[in-house]
């Protein structure tokens, strides 16, 4: 499969090409060596299992595809060899007949669902395209793409993090779901109620964190989780405490509009 460009490198026109291969040539600027971790094909696959090799760091690598009657359309990744924290993944489809190239990349922080994009990747064109740390130009046979140094390592969250979250969410889950009182008693139930909860989700989450920071991260991640789960807790009941305040007022303040 081929490109030829015309004239005024505005226009690119498919053409069959004699070899039905794809070149994917992939400069990498970075000082990290990338290990392939994945790929998928919905057409096509590698030209050879020398084709699918390691990125080396400051270097260029010449990548090839074998395309099929579709042409070729798939999904590919790498992962820093040493931390395991740096991904580099690209989505392309390359027509082999009809149709228009189309190419996405992401060097750093993978995309949340790498075969979406497949669908959703932008159309190759003379003028080329970038991504998150990379660019990417139109060559007669493939894609050029040029990994940026800047590339920024991905940081996976932790069991705190996502405790705190979901405590989080439950506690705006249950202010939304709160509906204006109707009268002084209703209000007072309702008051009542959003205090004692958001008392004891803060309570909660000050025993909570330091005990899955000690798990995760010893003495040290138990002092981080320990002032997490403290600033955490104390924000929890304060809020609580005020949307509980408001809605005593509101509850007294419906009661004398309902007796006028």
């Amino acid at each position: 499969q081929g490109i030829s460009l015309d004239s005024s490198c505005t226009v690119c026109r498919l053409q069959l090409h004699p070899s039905s291969k794809m070149i994917l040539e992939i400069v990498n600027e970075t000082g990290l060596e990338f290990a392939l971790d994945g790929e998928w094909f919905r057409a096509g696959s590698w030209a050879d299992v020398s084709s699918r090799q390691s990125l080396s760091a400051h270097a260029t690598t010449t990548l090839e595809f074998s395309a099929g009657m579709e042409g070729v359309a798939g999904v590919v990744w790498w992962v820093d060899a040493t931390r395991h924290n740096v991904y580099l993944s690209v989505a392309f489809t390359w027509p082999r007949l009809v149709g228009s190239p189309t190419f996405q990349c992401y060097a750093g922080l993978p995309p949340d669902h790498l075969k979406a994009e497949l669908s959703s990747a932008p159309k190759l064109d003379a003028a080329g395209g970038s991504g998150l740390c990379c660019v990417w130009t139109l060559t007669t046979q493939g894609i050029r793409l040029q990994v940026l140094p800047d590339a920024q390592p991905f940081v996976a969250p932790t069991a705190a993090d996502t405790a705190l979250e979901s405590v989080s969410l439950h506690r705006e889950g249950n202010l939304r779901q709160q509906t204006r009182p109707k009268d002084a008693t209703d209000g007072i139930v309702r008051g009542c109620k959003t205090i004692g909860t958001s008392v004891a989700g803060g309570c909660a989450s000050a025993v909570m964190a330091p005990m899955i920071g000690a798990k995760q991260g010893g003495t040290f991640g138990f002092v981080k989780g320990l002032g997490v789960g403290v600033v955490g807790g104390l924000g929890m009941a304060t809020v609580g405490t005020a949307c509980g305040v408001v809605q005593l007022g509101r509850g007294f303040l419906h009661s004398a509009e309902a007796h006028r």
